[in-house]
């Protein structure tokens, strides 16, 4: 017996693990740059102006579809800036330039331009460029969106789901126990982002399965007196909740059970159960 615990809970572990490596979550929302980087501006005919250097401090952002662009001799990343004027007076663009970490000083102040009576002046967006070799040597971080009410910050997730033991609660004369009756079905969740930086995610997930129910003569009727053991096939739903956080995962399911072939002769048919893993994700790649 001790064994065979033993060897589902193996399995548990292995379920929620690979459930873990599906979690990519949704794409990044800004490239972070960590240290100090300089820019040079491009102009309309996609010529380097060296005449400015715009400076910019740890924590300036830019779009990551940026695009790489040969210019003479040299491969520069190009970093376009939108025209402001263009976004809206629903969405300021103080909070645009905020979100990019624009206007950290006065040197670069004219990417963010002016406010009037809550709009913007005019001001056409930069195009600003760095040596592609340069760029390769920032230290930069992933920014992404985790914001609850941004429709950014959530992801849909699909893959397969393993439940290898469920916890039954009491039932008339029976205590509350725990079953080895695997469940095995794909899933279907929403997938929120909790960190900018970090690879945590919380992920609402629903089930529609096959279980495997293991039966005996103290979890089964008959009328007919006739010994029921073994295992017969079933249906099966379940919700839950699964949090990761980096290669850790940690998740609550509930759900229901509905035995073929016995019906409601097995005491446990239709009843709701619960069950939880914890899993670790041995083959994440650092």
């Amino acid at each position: 017996m001790k064994k065979r615990l033993a060897l589902f809970s193996a399995i548990a572990l292995l379920g929620t693990s690979t459930y873990a490596q599906q979690q990519k979550g949704p794409d990044r929302e800004f490239i972070q740059i960590d240290g100090v980087a300089e820019f040079y501006e491009l102009d309309q005919e996609q010529k380097i102006l060296t005449d400015t250097v715009y400076h910019t401090d740890p924590g300036f952002r830019i779009y990551p579809h940026y695009q790489e662009k040969k210019i003479g001799n040299d491969v520069y990343v190009i970093v376009k800036y939108p025209d402001f004027n263009d976004i809206g007076r629903h969405c300021p663009a103080t909070r645009l330039a905020s979100a990019l970490g624009a206007g950290i000083n006065a040197t670069h102040v004219d990417l963010v331009g002016q406010r009037s009576n809550g709009r913007t002046t005019a001001l056409n967006g930069k195009t600003l460029a760095i040596l592609k070799e340069e760029f390769d040597k920032l230290t930069t971080t992933d920014i992404h969106n985790n914001k609850v009410f941004k429709r950014g910050s959530y992801d849909f997730t699909s893959g397969v789901m393993t439940i290898p033991f469920k916890f039954r609660p009491r039932l008339d004369t029976t205590e509350f126990t725990m079953t080895t009756d695997i469940t095995l079905g794909p899933y279907m969740g929403v997938t929120h982002r909790l960190s900018e930086t970090k690879p945590y995610f919380l992920t609402l997930a629903g089930t529609l399965g096959v279980a495997f129910i293991n039966l005996n003569d103290n979890t089964t009727s008959n009328e007919n007196n006739e010994s029921t053991t073994g295992i017969v096939p079933g249906l099966t739903w379940s919700t839950g909740l699964i949090l990761q956080l980096d290669d850790f995962s940690l998740g609550y399911v509930l759900g229901q059970d509905f035995a073929s072939e016995v019906g409601h002769d097995w005491m446990y048919h239709s009843r709701i159960w619960h069950s939880f893993a914890i899993g670790y994700n041995f083959l994440s790649k650092k």
